[in-house]
């Protein structure tokens, strides 16, 4: 699922949601970008936005905890 990630107003960042619950998720990004803490997701396909912070990040992987449950999870995201 495309995601954006959102550490500033103009620091914006596109990552792919992998496995998503109500309180967090694995995200793919480039190994390029740093990941600041605290930061906003912005998952498209659900047309949410939720502010996050990072768990773990390995390679081209990253885990983080949304700051409010997420709530219904579209099928195709769930893991």
């Amino acid at each position: 699922m495309p995601a954006l990630i959102m550490m500033s107003h103009y620091d914006r960042v596109p990552c792919v949601v992998r496995d998503l619950s109500d309180g967090g998720a694995k995200i793919g990004i480039s190994r390029r970008y740093a990941l600041s803490r605290r930061f906003w997701i912005v998952i498209r396909h659900a047309r949410v936005a939720r502010r996050a912070s990072l768990v773990w990040r390995r390679g081209e992987f990253a885990g983080i905890s949304f700051d409010l449950p997420f709530g219904p999870v579209p099928a195709e995201g769930r893991r």
